[in-house]
C-alpha cells in the first residue's frame, strides 16, 4: 500500500516560505514584532501549531504527517506567523485577528482536513451528548473534562444546548482506549 500525497517535513518548510512570502507582502517584515527562522514537530495534545517566539520557531502537531490536510496547513501557518507579526502578547485579542483574517482571507479549510488531522490525535475521553429526542450524537475526542460538560446544564444559569435545534440532556466521557 502506497502513501498518498501525505503531507511530509519538507512540504511544511516549503509552506513556511511560501506563506511568510505571501505575508510579508501584506505587512513587510521591518514591521513584525519578531521573524520566524524555523519550524518543527511537537506532540501538544490539542494544538495544531505553536509559535515559540523566543526560539524563532513555528511547530506543528506531528498528526499533519498523516495527512494531506495542506489547506488546514496554510491556515495553521498563517495563524501561527500572525503571532510573530503582532507579538505573542496579543494572544488572541482584536488586534491579532485582525491580522489573522488579512493573513488567511485566502485560505478555506474543508472540515474533512480538519477531521483528518484529529483523528490521529490521541484523546483522554471521548464525549456522547445524550439527546432529548433519545438520539446519541459523537462530538468526537477531548483531552480533559470540563466543567462546561461535567456541570451540565449550567447550576447557575439552567441554560441548556442544543444540537441542530434539539436539547442536549446529558454529556456522557468514555475513556478512550490505549
Amino acid at each position: 500500500m502506497t502513501e498518498k500525497n501525505n503531507i511530509t517535513l519538507a512540504c511544511i518548510e516549503q509552506e513556511f516560505k511560501s506563506s511568510l512570502k505571501h505575508c510579508a507582502q501584506l505587512i513587510p517584515l521591518n514591521r513584525w514584532h519578531s521573524i520566524p527562522e524555523k519550524t518543527g514537530l511537537h506532540t501538544h495534545a490539542s494544538k495544531y501549531g505553536l509559535a515559540v517566539e523566543r526560539a524563532g520557531e513555528i511547530l506543528f502537531h506531528k498528526a499533519f504527517l498523516a495527512t494531506e490536510s495542506r489547506n488546514q496547513l496554510r491556515a495553521t501557518m498563517r495563524h501561527e506567523l500572525a503571532h510573530f507579526c503582532v507579538g505573542i502578547r496579543h494572544n488572541h485579542d482584536k488586534v491579532f485577528k485582525r491580522v489573522c483574517n488579512w493573513f488567511s482571507d485566502d485560505v478555506h479549510v474543508p472540515q474533512k482536513e480538519m477531521d483528518d488531522i484529529t483523528a490521529h490525535i490521541k484523546f483522554k475521553w471521548q464525549i456522547k451528548a445524550h439527546m432529548a429526542s433519545g438520539e446519541t450524537v459523537e462530538l468526537g475526542g477531548v483531552h480533559r473534562k470540563t466543567k462546561i460538560y461535567t456541570h451540565y446544564p449550567c447550576p447557575k444559569k439552567g441554560a441548556f444546548m442544543s444540537i441542530k435545534g434539539v436539547k442536549v440532556e446529558r454529556f456522557e466521557f468514555i475513556e478512550a482506549a490505549s
